[in-house]
């Protein structure tokens, strides 16, 4: 180099050494530590925005989450009362069921003591119990113990209507002739 100056620092020494590179450590040590410092306040100032703005974010989310346990109550009581009406219809058509399962039975047994009737034997329908130990007169009819009416009826006819049997008739009939009525005695 030719127009340069070039000087020589004197070398250090070992203690003085030492002691400035402790110094450069401690001096970096402390920066970094106040950056951490900086970086913790930092990160804490955030934390507490965060949370100012979620609890500001909660008060409107409750509001929807409010809104939407409404709706969701009113379906479910619009399910629960589709599920009632329907609980109503299936009741009301056991119901009816049972009704007319019952009318049937009633003339079916009907149709039974018609039979007998027409038969001539007036022995009772199956499934009576009959207390006394002799069968009824056969040609016997029963005694009305009844008030008279309280309003007039028409007369009847005298003409016989004709009578309707049902399909199985002849073997309802067998069946019913062949029936042996055994009195039942009562203990008590």
């Amino acid at each position: 180099m030719p127009g340069g100056f070039i000087m020589e620092r004197p070398k250090m020494s070992k203690a003085t050494w030492e002691a400035l590179k402790a110094h450069i450590l401690l001096e970096r040590r402390k920066k970094k530590e106040e950056q951490e410092a900086d970086a913790a306040e930092e990160r804490e100032r955030k934390e507490r925005e965060r949370r100012r703005k979620e609890s500001q974010m909660t008060l409107g989310e409750t509001r929807e989450e409010l809104e939407r346990l409404e709706q969701r109550k009113m379906a479910l009581n619009e399910e629960k009362h589709e599920l009632f009406l329907q609980l109503k219809k299936v009741l009301n058509q056991e119901e009816t069921q049972r009704r007319q399962q019952i009318l049937k039975e009633q003339q079916v047994r009907q149709a039974e003591t018609d039979i007998l009737r027409i038969g001539g034997a007036s022995y009772p329908p199956p499934g009576t119990i009959q207390l006394g130990g002799h069968p009824p007169p056969m040609f016997m009819q029963p005694l009305s113990l009844t008030r008279p009416p309280l309003y007039k009826m028409e007369p009847r006819p005298s003409v016989v209507a004709p009578v309707c049997f049902p399909k199985d008739w002849f073997a309802i009939l067998e069946t019913l002739l062949a029936y042996k009525a055994t009195p039942k005695k009562f203990t008590y």
